[in-house]
């Protein structure tokens, strides 16, 4: 059960951690460096599926 919310925990940091990443690539939140471009709008995309992919995986299991 532990391992599981672990689990939730990280995806939901990963889906939000490449929330941010899109946003701040595409120029929405305003940051001090030129970090904006596609490059970073499809790495911010990569890590939301890997959070979804996370989830999924953490909570349904490996057959799921």
């Amino acid at each position: 059960m532990r391992a599981r919310i672990n689990n939730i925990l990280i995806a939901i940091l990963t889906g939000v951690l490449g929330a941010w990443q899109v946003l701040a690539g595409s120029g929405v939140i305003k940051t001090n460096r030129e970090w904006k471009g596609p490059a970073q709008v499809v790495a911010g995309l990569m890590f939301i599926f890997g959070g979804v992919w996370l989830f999924f995986h953490g909570t349904l299991g490996s057959g799921g």
